[in-house]
């Protein structure tokens, strides 16, 4: 997807149809799920046909133009609800699980950030002004 029509579409979502931040992204990156594993199913045949390079590289150029846009879908998104970002909610179960058993806890980046601001008095000063 172009990233203007993307961005497009994300700000119609949520300015226009009055959808909140979280309920936008989970639809969008349904959608973005969606397209990966079509386009994978189309490299996946590609390979299996022995395709010439090129042609190749153009699937790999759109894969990664693809992972673009899931990263500027959740940049939209942090700026409307980062809290539904981080918590996870939007991966499947599978994900969540294996993300817990590795050990990422949401809380851990609260933790992080307590740290951070204890150790530089800036830092303090950028987060109060942060939230002023």
């Amino acid at each position: 997807m172009e990233p203007q029509i993307f961005q497009i579409l994300i700000s119609i979502l949520v300015d226009e149809l009055c959808i909140s931040g979280a309920v936008a992204f989970d639809m969008e990156y349904g959608r973005w799920v969606e397209e990966q594993h079509r386009q994978m199913c189309e490299l996946r045949a590609a390979l299996q046909a022995h395709v010439a390079d090129n042609e190749l590289r153009l699937l790999v150029d759109g894969g990664m133009a693809h992972y673009d846009d899931v990263f500027r879908l959740k940049a939209v998104a942090a700026k409307a609800d980062v809290f539904h970002l981080v918590s996870g909610m939007w991966k499947t179960p599978a994900e969540r699980c294996f993300m817990w058993m590795g050990g990422f806890r949401p809380s851990e980046l609260l933790k992080v950030e307590y740290n951070n601001t204890h150790t530089s008095p800036m830092a303090a000063a950028d987060l109060r002004a942060q939230f002023t």
